[in-house]
């Protein structure tokens, strides 16, 4: 309806018009005929008791077309956030395990790898002092937990 180029001086008018529906562009008599037919019908209430119901149903399809997004839209950004959270706490529960099991069984180890040790040195009648010296310097232990280790495995 913006067009400048080609079409008779009827047609113009009639772009124009509908463009800009008012009287000022009602510019001939067809116009003005079509123009007052419009002002009829914009008066009339029956029609415009057909317009409000029309203009409801389509704001009903609207209401319903936006339930359908929000739907749409909580249901993908859910399945999301569950991936997201799901990765997380799987990747933190993985590591938290990792650790306790890693700690778990270094301290296994080391509880074997210290009974052995002064069970050994015992054995060939190292005294009790030298046996808590070898295992504070092979685990990196202080002097009060080898004598508890001492007092736990030296009698055996």
């Amino acid at each position: 309806t913006d067009g400048e180029a080609g079409g008779s001086r009827e047609l113009k008018n009639l772009l124009r018009y509908i463009r800009d529906t008012c009287v000022e562009n009602a510019v001939d008599t067809e116009l003005q005929k079509l123009h007052s037919g419009i002002e009829r019908l914009k008066s009339s209430r029956e029609i415009g008791v057909r317009y409000m119901l029309e203009l409801e149903k389509q704001k009903e399809k609207l209401r319903h077309m936006i339930d359908e997004v929000e739907q749409e839209v909580t249901e993908r950004i859910t399945q999301r956030v569950t991936e997201e959270v799901t990765e997380r706490v799987t990747e933190e529960v993985t590591e938290r395990v990792t650790e306790e099991v890693t700690e778990r069984v270094t301290s296994e180890a080391n509880e074997k790898g210290i009974k052995a040790l002064i069970e050994a040195c015992r054995d060939f009648g190292a005294p009790r002092e030298v046996a808590r010296d070898k295992v504070m310097k092979t685990y990196g232990i202080d002097a009060r937990t080898a004598e508890d280790y001492l007092a736990k495995y030296w009698n055996i």
